[in-house]
């Protein structure tokens, strides 16, 4: 395994011929690397499937767990865990738990069946003012407006949406205008 040397002087020569002797990358090529887009920080590859798996429990809504059990399981210390969970997501653990809790309440208020309070409540938000400031700020808009807007456009599945033709249409042939479009419509899903 290789890993970054910060005692390999990158400007000496003594620096360049130990990275050389003992394989590790000196500060010079950690810059160049890192000037090309790859992180400073070398990952093992089991280090990146602890950090997935991580990732991947704070998604869930289940157990809720700290970020201090979630760094001990992954075998490091917590302060420790936070960086290399940056470095390699973007963000750090509380971000993430974060956007994923205002992404599940996105799709919960498309959906239409939960209340605001509801919502709030569901995803452990403790106050509906902060969970509404928060919407508010990451989103664009309030969680109401969201809620009142998203059950408009947004195409629930399970949910059969009416169909529209126009009103005229209606008028000069009754009721046979929307066995008619009925059926166009049941056609087009078929093909």
């Amino acid at each position: 395994m290789r890993v970054f040397n910060p005692h390999a002087d990158a400007g000496s020569p003594r620096g360049e011929e130990m990275a050389r002797r003992t394989g590790r990358p000196s500060t010079r090529a950690v810059d160049e690397l890192a000037a090309r887009g790859y992180p400073p920080c070398m990952l093992t590859h089991a280090t990146l499937v602890r950090l997935c798996q991580a990732r991947e429990r704070l998604r869930d809504d289940v157990d809720d767990p700290s970020v201090a059990a979630l760094a001990r399981e992954a075998g490091m210390s917590t302060y420790h865990f936070i960086r290399r969970f940056a470095a390699v997501f973007g963000e750090t653990p509380h971000q993430h738990r974060i956007a994923a809790r205002l992404e599940r309440a996105r799709r919960l208020l498309a959906r239409g069946e939960h209340s605001v309070t509801e919502v709030c409540f569901e995803l452990g938000f403790s106050s509906l003012g902060s969970f509404s400031d928060l919407f508010t700020r990451r989103v664009g808009v309030s969680p109401s407006r969201y809620r009142r807007q998203a059950r408009t456009t947004v195409q629930v599945p399970g949910v059969r949406q009416p169909v529209l033709f126009p009103g005229c249409l209606l008028l000069m042939c009754g009721p046979a205008a929307l066995q008619i479009a009925n059926s166009e419509k049941t056609a087009r899903a078929i093909a």
